[in-house]
């Protein structure tokens, strides 16, 4: 009996490695379709940004070159934003409870660099996130950094939308 126990045990484990392994091939992010299609990737968008410089990260571990110039062979990544937004979203009648809100939004899209650029409809994708809290306000928020990392946070994510999309061209 105590045999079929680890057995089963053991069955279960190996199982449990094999589906972990192959859970980036199951969710479509195999980056295998990506380096053989492309040869290098050109980033557009402002470089002095934090968006910028995860993308770069990101994309850095792909083993594809990141490109100053477009060139045959080249993905293009365009984007714009993040415009991050603070806004209040609701107040009670007595004043107490106060929500807010911080949101961003970004549209990026992906360019071939093969094939002049008015030649291609690329479609535009938007990245939006937000994070509301309660009882805090902007003094709050601006007071304990809480904003900016929050922001921060907010741009992180979008970095790793844009690089999902991405592995799955």
């Amino acid at each position: 009996m105590k045999s079929n126990g680890h057995i089963f045990t053991i069955c279960i484990l190996v199982m449990a490695v094999f589906i972990s392994a192959c859970s980036f091939r199951l969710r479509g992010l195999d980056q295998s379709s990506v380096t053989t299609k492309y040869s290098s990737i050109y980033l557009r968008g402002d470089s002095e940004s934090l968006l910028y410089q995860e993308l770069y990260a990101r994309l850095n571990t792909l083993g594809l070159p990141l490109v100053d110039q477009v060139g045959e062979g080249t993905v293009i990544i365009a984007f714009s934003g993040p415009k991050i937004k603070k806004s209040l979203l609701s107040v009670d009648s007595h004043s107490q409870d106060v929500e807010y809100s911080i949101s961003s939004k970004t549209v990026y899209y992906f360019i071939d660099g093969g094939i002049p650029e008015k030649d291609q409809k690329p479609v535009r994708r938007l990245s939006g996130h937000s994070r509301n809290h309660l009882n805090k306000n902007d003094e709050v928020l601006g007071s304990a950094n809480e904003a900016e990392i929050i922001e921060n946070e907010l741009v992180k994510q979008t970095a790793e939308d844009i690089y999902i999309q991405f592995l799955r061209l």
